[in-house]
């Protein structure tokens, strides 16, 4: 962050005076296959100046006297174009962006009148036009229009695309497995120890430009991703001096408005910065003090340097074990943004933007439900309960990232970046619950539960690049590379739960006792867990045209991943002392931890027999710690081919290995090894049926690897779910055979008709099943693969202005998609057996777990440009997707639909103020996850945030 404070006075350089000129700037294009024009002359008639395009098509003539111009567009081979009544403004750029046909196609020179391009949206749709693979695109002004406030809350806007608790992404209704997230096209690393995830949620909408989701695979491409590839780009090359700030304060009813009490943990807010973890970790004392070298009890209770020893060390964590009531922060958010380019002299321009985004929120709810059921009896079977228990949850979270980008082309045909990006959050989850335990209590008991979580995440990316045309022919080759390093780590320092239950008893007075217990199997407990992941990743690529209508693209792709995981986990245990009440405060007071009794057996005045109250035990085990590594190494060759003027072939092969180790710190345990060679091909047809219409044919083969959590060979218990969680040595990787039909109707800019067939064939996929009779009487979740799996499906896309139905609906805009899903998987017949003695109806295939039979979003716009009026709302909805695979007979869990509607508004108060409103969750949605047996629907969580209201203003210069 400091860093990005130390760059904002060079880009504010021009703030003092607003420029007196004005410029003109844009993108040229070959028209038939998008490719940019390196070298087009463009040419200022009046002035008789000009500039020529980059390597990227870019051009750009500054310092030009408000008034009106004509351009002159001319290049080799192509059709020369002429544009009138280009219109400058003393401190804008005007943008002319267009495309120049080759002299082949028999056109004489054009002219035509400009017009300002100011959609962005509309360049995306341009540029999925002219994509060589089927994708999909959201913008930074549809970001901003929708009101997202990160990456994730933007691809719930994504065709084919759903987000699973406000962080991870699934596209086409398959999970994080099956897609892989790039940061402008370099992979990103884990920053969740047991699942392939990247939480989207840590990067700030702010930051972004655009992003951009492939869905079928070309061979320059890593081939991780079946569903989908989602890339992040940041904020890039400015036109001009831009500064932007704007600030919003967020209102949640059922946070019971600002600054009221919510369920939260003691000690562990995550502050201003969420930089709390430190205060969190552990203590000296237990750091110098691990496993062999904590007394037990039996060691301390005869021997004083022991016994003192484990006084200090049962004294060293802090007390506090049960959630307290604290004021809500206030819900706000900033973003600050400025950027800016300067000439350097001849070709060379550098070009800087920096960002800052900034959130903080609470959330809160007192009415969720937790339960687990499972199958039980033979000739009646039924479901069990084994608990059910009632929930009150608060968090608090601080979330924000920063962003610097630099780019110079140092000449036209040259191009350097450098970017760094970092973001950082701090989450604070209190939790009570409260009921039946059924599983191992009596129907009397009354359980209780409480759990402190703080989970601190950090990511930094360190990225350079350059793309460099090589000769100065009409069409030259061109190299490009990129390489970036990133660092991720979650922090969950001090994890603590704390069970009881209690019996109420009535005396022989009529009196009405309270009986509480805690069980020896389930003392309080304290994790600290923390997980460290970096990911070098580096591409060449070179890309060669062979005549007019070939290019050849070859390159190769490394990548090297390692992580560390530690846990140490401790129990207090209790020999003597004050009984629990119902009090934790008192419970866990000084006064009954550690040492409570000594004497002196001797009676030589030296105490030498020691009683306790709560003692501090280790019990973490050595098998929970482990090292990954993992590297993957890639070489491709593909052909972009235009054999005829409305046919392009895109083809090509791609070969990458896998070696992949997990090891853990028990040496008994076996090591987790994945070592593979692919090979990937992929082919790609497209035919223009229209200058604006599309038909595109594709195949390729793609994979899915498991991640170290899954290979890892050891259980852990995850206190939170209540069950075990078990990693398989033996998981092979996945692979999958893509093919895709899509039709797509570019109508005008901007709009956009769309449709999508799709079917994918899985070999060895692997799934995420649950056990609930595992052989030491818990439930356990485990991972495997299955033999195979099918899924089909289709797609529907529609964005449209309304003015064709009527010139008064022409600041109206609708704009919708739909996807619907069909998978299968034969369930295996060892498992279909066991499920078939307690259910003998029970089919022999099911979905594929993680997916969604439908998603649909649809959107409804109003937008005025004149009055700087936009009105927009969103409905969105998934279909229910299975979550869990039950095993044992035990039916499936499903996490059911949820229908989420959205109103944001924004008006322009001034020229480059505005105003901004926001609700969300309108309709109240819930998440829920249940089990449908025989008609019954048995809930296993449900709970909701409720609906917010924000306000805000918005600064643009």
């Amino acid at each position: 962050m400091q860093r990005l404070f130390l760059l904002i006075p060079v880009l504010l350089t021009a703030w003092s005076v607003r420029a007196q000129t004005g410029r003109i700037a844009g993108t040229v294009v070959d028209a038939e296959t998008g490719e940019p024009l390196i070298g087009v002359n463009v040419l200022v008639v009046e002035k008789a100046t000009g500039a020529a395009t980059d390597l990227e098509g870019r051009y750009e003539i500054a310092d030009l006297a408000p008034g009106t111009y004509t351009l002159r567009f001319s290049y080799v081979g192509y059709v020369s174009q002429t544009v009138e009544s280009v219109v400058v403004r003393a401190g804008e750029v005007t943008r002319i962006d267009l495309s120049l046909a080759p002299e082949s196609v028999g056109l004489e020179a054009v002219v035509v009148e400009a017009r300002l391009l100011r959609n962005t949206e509309a360049a995306l749709l341009a540029a999925r036009q002219r994509a060589a693979a089927v994708s999909d695109a959201i913008s930074a002004e549809m970001i901003g229009r929708t009101g997202s406030s990160d990456a994730a809350d933007a691809m719930e806007k994504v065709t084919g695309a759903s987000v699973l608790d406000g962080k991870y992404v699934y596209v086409r209704g398959l999970g994080e497995r099956y897609m892989n997230a790039q940061l402008n096209g370099l992979d990103l690393p884990s920053a969740d120890p047991d699942r392939k995830a990247v939480p989207f949620d840590l990067f700030p909408a702010a930051l972004l430009d655009n992003i951009v989701t492939v869905k079928t695979f070309t061979p320059d491409r890593p081939g991780s991703f079946t569903g989908g590839s989602v890339n992040l780009n940041t904020r890039a090359f400015p036109d001009a001096l831009s500064i932007s700030f704007s600030t919003s304060i967020t209102y949640r009813p059922q946070v019971v408005g600002f600054g009221n009490p919510i369920l939260a943990v003691p000690g562990a807010d995550p502050g201003v910065w969420g930089f709390r973890a430190g205060r969190l970790d552990v203590p000296a004392l237990l750091q110098t003090h691990r496993f062999e070298n904590i007394p037990s009890l039996s060691q301390a209770i005869l021997n004083p340097d022991n016994a003192r020893l484990l006084d200090q060390l049962s004294r060293a964590l802090t007390p506090e074990m049960a959630p307290v009531y604290r004021r809500a922060p206030l819900n706000q958010s900033y973003t600050f943004s400025a950027g800016n380019r300067f000439d350097l002299g001849g070709d060379r321009l550098l070009g800087l933007v920096a960002s800052f985004s900034y959130r903080r929120q609470a959330t809160a709810y007192d009415d969720g439900i937790w339960a687990r059921y499972r199958l039980t009896g033979r000739d009646e079977a039924v479901l069990s309960e084994d608990n059910y228990l009632h929930t009150i949850s608060g968090t608090d979270e601080v979330v924000w990232g920063s962003l610097i980008n630099a780019t110079l082309r140092p000449h036209r045909r040259h191009e350097l970046g450098f970017s760094f990006i970092q973001n950082h959050s701090a989450e604070s989850t209190a939790r009570y619950q409260r009921g039946r335990f059924l599983y191992n209590l009596e129907p009397d008991d009354i359980y209780e539960t409480r759990a402190l979580i703080y989970i601190e995440r950090d990511i930094r990316t360190y990225q350079v690049r350059g793309k460099h045309a090589l000769g100065d022919g009409r069409q030259p080759a061109t190299l490009s590379w990129d390489f970036s390093t990133t660092g991720t780590w979650q922090d969950e320092p001090d994890r603590r739960f704390f069970t009881n239950h209690y019996r109420l008893r009535t005396g022989s007075d009529g009196s009405i006792d309270t009986l509480y217990t805690i069980r020896a199997t389930t003392p309080p407990q304290r994790y600290f867990r923390y997980l460290e992941e970096s990911n070098q990743v580096g591409n060449l690529a070179l890309e060669v045209p062979l005549t007019t209508a070939l290019r050849l693209k070859v390159g190769g792709y490394l990548e090297r991943k390692t992580r560390t995981y530690r846990e140490r986990k401790f129990v207090l245990r209790q020999q003597r002392g004050n009984r629990y009440d119902g009090d934790p405060e008192a419970y866990f007071a000084p006064e009954n931890l550690g040492i409570i009794q000594e004497r002196d057996l001797n009676g030589d005045g030296a105490p030498d027999l020691f009683t306790f109250g709560l003692y501090l035990q280790e019990d973490t085990q050595p098998s929970s710690n482990y090292d990954g590594t993992q590297d993957i190494r890639a070489g491709f060759a593909m052909i972009d081919w235009t054999p005829l003027r409305r046919l392009r072939v895109i083809t090509g092969l791609r070969y990458e290995t896998t070696d992949m180790e997990v090891v853990s710190q028990d040496p008994t345990k076996d090591v987790g090894r994945l070592r593979n060679g692919d090979w990937l091909p992929a082919a790609t047809v497209i035919y223009r049926l229209a200058d604006d219409m599309n038909l595109r044919l594709a195949y390729g083969r793609t994979l899915a690897r498991p991640v170290f959590r899954e290979l890892a060979p050891y259980s852990t218990f995850e206190y939170v779910g209540g069950y075990l969680l078990t990693g398989n040595p033996d998981l092979r990787r996945t692979l999958v055979d893509n093919f895709d039909l899509r039709w797509e109707w570019f109508v005008r800019p901007g709009e956009l008709l769309a449709a999508s067939l799709f079917f994918k064939y899985f070999d060895d996929p692997i799934e995420v099943v649950y056990q609930p009779f595992a052989p030491n009487d818990s439930p356990e979740v485990q991972y495997r693969n299955v033999e195979d799996a099918t899924l089909y499906g289709l797609e529907l896309e529609l964005r449209k202005r309304l003015d064709f139905l009527s010139g008064a609906l022409r600041h109206f805009e609708i704009g919708g998609n739909a996807t619907f899903i069909h998978s299968t998987v034969r369930v295996p017949a060892e498992e279909l057996q066991s499920i078939r003695e307690l259910r003998p109806d029970a089919p022999a295939t099911r979905s594929l777990q993680g997916q969604s039979p439908y998603l649909i979003n649809a959107d409804l716009s109003y937008v005025h440009e004149q009055r700087g009026t936009t009105v927009s709302l969103y409905y969105n909805v998934f279909g229910p997707r299975l979550k869990e695979v039950g095993l044992g007979g035990t039916p499936d869990t499903y996490e059911r639909p949820r229908h989420t509607l959205d109103l944001n508004m924004s008006q322009r108060l001034m020229t480059n103020l505005s105003l901004k409103l926001s609700a969300k969750n309108l309709l109240n949605a819930r998440y829920r996850v249940s089990h449908s047996y025989r008609g019954r629907e048995y809930v296993t969580r449900d709970y909701g945030s409720g609906r917010s209201f924000s306000i805000g203003l918005s600064y643009q210069y």
